[in-house]
């Protein structure tokens, strides 16, 4: 309510919700939340400075993986993407984020793809380790080169 009056526009950040929904395998509840924060957020791009809509679009985009829908989540990578390389080139959580979306695919091989990058730039250090467990890598869990790729963060230490 407190940023609706700041920002004349609806509180944005229930994109927590819409994660805690889909970690509870409701995802339409999931895609809804998304959805109307990314229409927030593309109707007021002043107050995006954080990089918040690509990240929306990120979590949209898995959410649809999860629910099949192949396409729409095709668009929002492609949307997302030229976002990322437009606004922040040198960002370094986007590999990560792209590895989840490629094992959700069932792309094995560009998901351990974007992972060694996503390492070699600092992902996984520390706490994020456990990033390796989420929904989004399970079809990888048990692969050799994706447990390789989780010993070698682990063993990085520290944190980015």
């Amino acid at each position: 309510a407190i940023l609706s009056k700041m920002y004349d526009a609806p509180p944005w950040n229930s994109s927590y919700l819409a994660d805690a929904k889909k970690d509870l395998g409701k995802f339409d509840e999931a895609a809804s939340l998304l959805q109307a924060e990314a229409e927030d957020r593309e109707q007021h791009p002043e107050q995006d400075r954080y990089d918040e809509l690509r990240i929306i679009w990120g979590r949209l985009m898995l959410v649809y993986q999860l629910q099949g829908r192949h396409a729409e989540a095709l668009v929002l990578y492609e949307k997302a993407f030229q976002k990322r390389a437009t606004d922040d080139p040198d960002r370094g959580d986007w590999p990560s984020e792209e590895a989840k979306y490629w094992a959700l695919d069932g792309n094995r091989s560009r998901a351990i793809a974007c992972l060694h990058r996503a390492v070699s730039e600092g992902f996984g250090r520390g706490d994020e380790v456990e990033s390796f467990r989420e929904r989004e890598f399970a079809s990888l869990q048990g692969d050799p080169e994706f447990e390789a790729i989780v010993t070698q963060a682990a063993s990085q230490g520290g944190s980015r």
